[in-house]
């Protein structure tokens, strides 16, 4: 939404039901002989946690073990298509997204405070920031947008930790430390990994630093009359971006950037984290900052240590490198995990 009043309006109305409070409400909700693709499986999770949010059904990734309805390889082509093109309204007209609209308003929407449950009684009460239009635009959204970006910090993330065994072995003793001392619930809570499990934060941070989610300019579109941008003057109109690859990979605030070192996010000084943060872009930053970023946190500090708790997780090419494809989004391919049930 370029128009800022309508960003700033549609904001509001929406940032309830992206809030902690809210996401956390929904939170009470064997051992493999071969290798598996973890990094399919990090996108069936994401894909069915954003179905039970937005619509109280997950899409059945989980159940099915494979691409439901091809939503995923449909937004794969939409996403190579509006990457090129920047049109991405044409997603509003796909098929498979029409299908998983028509499946939505099909649900029962009074049996749980779900996204379209709240948006819809907005929706009914006449509200011109929730017409028809708004709503079926922001549950859209919460798909093919809240979806693929948590699974690719996912993948990133484990990639990284099975590239860095000590790193890897560090946070299995802290997840261990912390059940043994009775810290940690099962399954784990997300104020529990906040509490309980520093190194785990750091992971996750450095896990979306050194791969952020979008590969392209986050564009912004300079107001009528200009403006001044590090003493250089920029007509109205003109587009400008930060690439989070950029400010995420600068070695004066990140020494040794391309290198994976969650202690970074705990060793560094007062100062030097506050310089990080300012340059962590990876959910963008000021009135423009995703609101779904709690859902992909919540995600991640559950996922993680539930999954390292019970499996043991060992790459199973160590010397190979992932594929890496830039369509907007950064999508990796070639996270290939050999998994055993820990005694």
């Amino acid at each position: 939404m370029r128009d800022p009043i309508v960003h700033r309006e549609s904001t509001k109305i929406l940032a309830n039901a992206y809030s902690p409070t809210s996401l956390l409400a929904y939170e009470p909700a064997h051992r493999r002989e071969k290798p598996i693709d973890l990094g399919a499986w990090m996108s069936y999770y994401t894909f069915d946690v954003i179905g039970q949010l937005s619509f109280s059904k997950m899409f059945g990734f989980l159940e099915k073990g494979c691409d439901v309805d091809r939503i995923i390889e449909t937004i794969d082509i939409i996403l190579t298509y509006a990457s090129q093109c920047a049109v991405n309204g044409w997603l509003v007209g796909n098929t498979s997204l029409r299908k998983g609209r028509r499946r939505a308003r099909s649900l029962d929407i009074e049996s749980r405070g779900d996204m379209l449950t709240k948006w819809y009684a907005l929706n009914q009460n006449g509200s011109q920031w929730m017409t028809t239009k708004h709503l079926v635009a922001h549950l859209s959204a919460n798909v093919y947008g809240g979806s693929d970006t948590t699974s690719i910090a996912l993948r990133s993330i484990f990639y990284y930790l099975g590239k860095n065994k000590d790193k890897m072995r560090k946070l299995v003793e802290e997840i261990d430390g912390a059940a043994a001392a009775g810290n940690l619930s099962q399954p784990v809570s997300f104020k529990e990994a906040n509490m309980h499990l520093p190194y785990l934060n750091a992971v996750i941070k450095e896990g979306m630093r050194i791969h952020p989610s979008a590969g392209l300019i986050y564009e912004r579109y300079v107001p009528s009359g200009g403006d001044t941008i590090c003493g250089k003057y920029i007509p109205g109109g003109t587009v400008v971006g930060i690439n989070p690859w950029v400010t995420q990979y600068d070695p004066e605030v990140f020494p040794d950037p391309e290198s994976f070192i969650p202690e970074r996010w705990l060793d560094s000084t007062e100062e030097q984290l506050k310089r990080m943060e300012q340059s962590f872009f990876n959910f963008s930053a000021g009135s423009r900052t995703c609101l779904g970023r709690h859902i992909a946190m919540i995600e991640m500090s559950k996922m993680i240590p539930e999954l390292l708790r019970r499996f043991e997780l060992i790459l199973t090419y160590p010397d190979r490198e992932w594929e890496t494809r830039n369509v907007w989004l950064v999508k990796q391919k070639g996270v290939i995990y050999n998994i055993t049930k820990r005694s």
